[in-house]
């Protein structure tokens, strides 16, 4: 073999080295693309979750605390009308005198 075909064999070789690079690099920035968009999905999934998770918690907290707040309130509007009944032969002896000595 001369000198010629062995720089052309050599350049030939050069080339497809390079062309196989090429691929290769292309191969791996599909494998990685593929990689990241699935963990992007991975993430949104994740996050969508979380998101559930808490409005859930954040109802239940929600119902808890109104059903706190109604409690409270009912008592109180015991305790207004337990005193108002307490009164009321008060309220009634101070109105017929009114109307008595009208």
């Amino acid at each position: 073999m001369s000198i010629l075909d062995s720089i052309q064999a050599a350049e030939a070789k050069a080339e497809q080295a390079k062309v196989d690079a090429v691929k290769e690099v292309e191969a791996l920035l599909e494998k990685t693309k593929k990689a990241a968009e699935a963990a992007g999905e991975a993430l949104l999934q994740k996050a969508a979750d979380e998101e559930k998770k808490l409005a859930k918690e954040t109802t239940k907290k929600l119902a808890d605390e109104e059903a706190k707040l109604l409690a409270h309130y009912e008592k109180e509007d015991k305790k207004i009308a337990s005193l108002a009944d307490s009164r009321i032969d008060i309220a009634i002896s101070y109105i017929m005198k009114k109307v008595v000595s009208s």
